[in-house]
């Protein structure tokens, strides 16, 4: 599972994980604010936490598929066909 690894490249994941944190800051704090805030229960003028998860952990978890969307691409046609007939 681990031998794909090597395989990827790994500057295109960086800047799918760039652009999913950018457009993601940019949709739920420019675009839709109200309908966030509500979904985490927050009023509208409160200040969001500054604490370093609150700040690293939604990009550091979009890492985790972007990484696993790209080892998927990589199977090769063996590995992805069953055998039921």
């Amino acid at each position: 599972m681990f031998d794909v690894l090597g395989d990827l490249n790994w500057f295109a994941i960086l800047l799918g994980f760039i652009a999913l944190t950018l457009l993601g800051g940019a949709w739920f704090a420019g675009l839709f604010p109200k309908a966030y805030n509500r979904s985490l229960g927050r009023e509208l003028g409160a200040k969001a936490p500054s604490s370093p998860l609150f700040l690293a952990g939604p990009p550091l978890t979009s890492l985790v598929p972007t990484s696993r969307d790209r080892c998927s691409t990589r199977r090769s046609p063996a590995a992805t066909t069953s055998s039921a007939a």
